[in-house]
């Protein structure tokens, strides 16, 4: 067997260093398409947690998904599996310590109520259906009694960042380049609710936050301020009942969700209807962190962490036997080199996989060659 290596054959480099194209099928203008920039540093996220719904969910519980527990930290009793099951831990093993997200805060539960008379001129019973009214236009009856905002939703991801700034967060002191606005990048946002409705499953995606999206019966959207600036307009929210029977690895779905909100990375979903390759794969979503996983979590796909830099490159030159290389052990990913041929052409992974056993619960690809599709 032999090892991954480069080649030095001058001009012979492979072009996965270039940003790559993803999500998208070459040749076809209808098709949305991304290139990937990488992903390294820490980034801070503040978890908010709101509910207008009754729950027994502890505080602890939702911030512990994300964050975990460091070296020092004091454990609580029963969380003793969150020290390797967490959203930041996931993102610094399969980074290998390139990438990772710090605790700004974790604030909440904050209770979400609306005044008797304001649920009366609704029309509706209660404060869970006043914030499960959908989108209307901003002509709309129902904007007047939403404050400016086109559905219950919008106004109920307003009212949880609000409850944040009343209790005196400091969203100031993250504008690193002093712009006046807030980027994802400098403060992620994650909102996490209760499920509503039958109260068991979860769901979440990358939501715009408004201060306002209507005035005078037109659309006339606003950015929330706080502390003298701008704050994210794009965040995530997640409503997760924190069940490990429906959903074991929550915090996979958070880690899904802030690829999206801080690399701009795309579903790999398998009913996706945008034409994808993978969606011709069986099982496509356990194939990557970046499918629907409720049951299972998966490694970032190979092709995507060459594009974060969080593994690294090698072009198999030769004809040869090469060894399988676990992407938990090593961030080498051998590439088959595609000389001659366009940035933008399809790509073939080719990965071999296990289960990993520790509590991770992480599917692990051992070696991953990347090439293009000839067609």
């Amino acid at each position: 067997m032999t090892g991954l290596v480069a080649t030095a054959e001058s001009g012979r480099v492979p072009d996965v260093a270039e940003p790559l194209r993803l999500n998208g099928v070459a040749g076809d203008d209808d098709v949305t398409v991304q290139t990937i920039e990488p992903l390294v540093g820490q980034r801070p996220v503040l978890v908010i947690l709101g509910s207008a719904v009754l729950h027994a969910i502890p505080a602890e519980r939702a911030r512990a998904a994300v964050f975990g527990y460091g070296d020092g930290e004091v454990v609580p009793p029963g969380y003793a599996d969150f020290v390797t099951s967490n959203a930041r831990r996931y993102f610094r093993e399969v980074s290998h310590d390139r990438f990772e997200i710090t605790p700004a805060a974790t604030l909440g539960w904050f209770p979400l109520t609306k005044a008797a008379l304001v649920l009366q001129a609704a029309g509706v019973p209660d404060t869970e259906t006043y914030y499960w009214q959908y989108d209307v236009s901003c002509g709309h009856a129902n904007v007047g009694l939403h404050q400016g905002f086109k559905s219950g939703h919008s106004e109920r991801m307003h009212d949880m960042v609000q409850a944040a700034v009343d209790a005196g967060f400091d969203f100031a002191s993250y504008d690193r380049d002093g712009s006046g606005v807030l980027e994802p990048n400098e403060l992620g946002i994650l909102l996490i609710h209760p499920p509503a409705g039958s109260g068991n499953g979860s769901e979440a995606g990358v939501r715009t936050l408004f201060a306002q999206q209507c005035a005078g019966g037109a659309d006339a959207p606003q950015a929330m301020q706080a502390g003298g600036v701008e704050l994210p307009t794009t965040i995530v929210e997640y409503f997760a009942d924190f069940d490990d029977a429906t959903e074991p690895f929550q915090f996979s779905t958070v880690d899904h969700e802030l690829l999206h909100l801080f690399a701009g990375l795309g579903d790999l979903y398998q009913d996706d209807a945008q034409g994808d390759p993978f969606t011709h794969v069986a099982s496509v979503d356990e194939l990557s962190l970046m499918g629907r996983n409720r049951k299972t979590t998966s490694i970032l796909d190979a092709v995507h962490r060459i594009a974060l830099g969080w593994a690294t490159p090698r072009t198999l030159a030769a004809a040869g036997q090469y060894a399988l290389l676990d992407a938990q052990a090593g961030d080498v990913v051998g590439v088959l080199p595609r000389f001659n041929h366009e940035a933008f052409d399809e790509y073939l992974v080719i990965e071999n996989r296990r289960k990993h056993d520790d509590l991770t619960g992480y599917w692990f690809d051992q070696f991953a060659a990347v090439s293009d599709a000839q067609r």
